[in-house]
């Protein structure tokens, strides 16, 4: 791996993904850097390799028959891209939505012959497992918000979520609002409302490019689902 993205460090971001599933898929994968918005895969591609990313991010994306996006997960760093090509080793697994790179991002992509050492890790089908609860949690997550709350509500949780709900760290923004607002569903013009709001309010705070929580505990009661 390049300065900067040692597996040692992008494993402790994803604990579900251990130093052994990260080095094995750095060691025997093929590195690839992707431009901003290009695609790894497709929905519904055969599923034939999966991918660790090494640097940058890549969102799993649902696009309506209107070309809408919606961002289910974002996943930075130590996480696993694909991996249900393992769930379906002597089928014909296909890709249940789009991937697409936020921002040059790395990656390195493990070719479904290299499957059999990586399952055969000790404790490696735990971990997977681990890993595919940890996004179903986020994915279930997603259906709560998009189906019972508010944009308002939403993009609260959101924030905090991205803060680590920590008033002295910077919000990690998507690249643009238009990302940000497909991440909970929501238009670009009533999240770009909702934003200048909240900063014209006291709520958040604006340094350049970048956003800080300024009132913890509003953000934390805008974050309750009203009745």
């Amino acid at each position: 791996m390049n300065a900067g993205c040692d597996v040692t460090e992008i494993a402790a971001n994803f604990p579900e993904v251990s130093y052994e599933i990260s080095g094995l898929i750095a060691r025997l994968g093929v590195k690839r850097t992707l431009a901003h918005e290009e695609i790894l895969f497709m929905k519904n591609d055969l599923a034939e390799f999966l991918a660790l990313v090494s640097c940058g991010a890549v969102n799993s994306v649902l696009y309506g028959p209107d070309g809408r996006e919606l961002i289910v997960y974002s996943l930075g760093p130590g996480a696993l891209v694909g991996e249900g090509a393992l769930l379906q080793l002597g089928g014909m697994a296909r890709r249940s939505a789009t991937a697409v790179a936020c921002g040059k991002t790395e990656i390195h992509m493990l070719d479904k012959r290299h499957f059999g050492a990586l399952l055969a890790l000790d404790g490696c089908r735990d971990q997977l497992l681990r890993w595919c609860g940890w996004q179903h949690q986020q994915t279930m997550q997603l259906l709560e918000s998009i189906g019972l709350l508010r944009l308002e509500t939403r993009l609260a949780r959101l924030l905090l979520r991205l803060s680590g709900d920590d008033a002295q760290c910077a919000i990690r923004l998507p690249r643009n609002q238009s990302n940000l607002a497909a991440m909970i569903n929501g238009s670009r013009p009533k999240v770009n409302f909702l934003l200048s709001d909240w900063t014209a309010r006291g709520v958040l705070r604006k340094d350049r490019r970048s956003f800080f929580v300024a009132d913890l505990p509003a953000l934390r009661r805008l974050a309750v689902p009203s009745a």
